[in-house]
């Protein structure tokens, strides 16, 4: 999931000499929140030779721009083994406080976790919990930036996560939601963990990638014939997506692409649409 990749992202650019180098502060109740915290949980679950977060390494918490890219990465420094892990650090500090905005960080961000990223966990009706939990995350991410912008003494450019994160982590819950109420009323089950956003991605990237560049606001002249191209010569999902070959269930019978000559590069790599 994306979303917990910016998350991540932002909390990572968090340090504690924000004033020296470029970056952020995050700030909840007059608490910061920075990478130290996750470094300092890091050595600590090593420390006695019995981790207690097995997955958690180096490359989890020295990022590189590649290792930014992946997922998991995002996803196991942000789920519950890492909030087990930062509360039992915070247990041994003599000012245990000075982590508790973290840990309130933590607590939401694994809920979101667990709902997008398990995929054994189905939805049937409005009813579930799930959704009283969203809220509560959607809440809990809104009333932080409702505090920055009211604040006289936090800036939001630095004390708060990004404007396109924020607009994310609002689309992504309420459009999720909204989905479900639509889907739902058919007596239709959802797993939350299936879904992605590979198919819109990978329309956008053919579109820079095949016509428009840099160009992040094409024109309709310009967008037109773009789209028309991608769907004659290009394939609905791309096999460096993070879903891959894996993305969905059903492969319709028409060839993909529909047009191959358009293509040279991908004759010989003839699939099925993936829906």
């Amino acid at each position: 999931m994306h979303v917990i990749k910016k998350i991540r992202n932002n909390t990572e650019s968090s340090k504690q000499e924000h004033k020296t180098k470029a970056g952020r502060y995050l700030i909840i109740n007059d608490k910061p929140i920075i990478w130290e915290h996750w470094i300092e949980a890091f050595k600590f679950n090593f420390q006695n030779g019995f981790a207690i977060h097995h997955k958690l390494t180096e490359e989890h918490i020295y990022l590189t721009p590649a290792s930014k890219m992946r997922n998991q990465l995002a996803i196991h420094v942000l789920n519950k083994d890492m909030l087990y892990l930062m509360k039992s650090y915070q247990a041994t500090l003599p000012r245990p406080e000075m982590l508790a905005s973290t840990v309130e960080l933590l607590e939401h961000t694994s809920q979101l976790v667990e709902i997008f990223c398990t995929q054994n966990q189905t939805v049937s009706s409005m009813d579930n919990p799930k959704f009283a939990k969203l809220m509560n995350i959607l809440n809990f991410f809104n009333s932080w930036e409702e505090t920055v912008k009211k604040s006289v003494m936090m800036v939001d450019s630095k004390n708060l996560i990004t404007r396109e994160t924020r607009e994310d982590i609002n689309s992504s819950i309420m459009g999720f939601i909204s989905f479900c109420q639509v889907m739902l009323k058919n007596g239709n089950s959802i797993n939350p963990g299936y879904l992605n956003s590979d198919l819109v991605e990978n329309l956008f990237g053919q579109q820079r990638g095949i016509r428009n560049g840099a160009n992040t606001n094409p024109t309709l002249a310009q967008y037109g014939p773009a789209n028309t191209a991608i769907i004659l010569g290009q394939c609905t999902v791309s096999n460096k997506s993070n879903s891959g070959k894996t993305a969905s269930f059903f492969t319709a019978t028409t060839p993909c692409p529909l047009n191959p000559a358009r293509n040279k590069s991908n004759v010989a790599m003839k699939r099925g649409i993936r829906l």
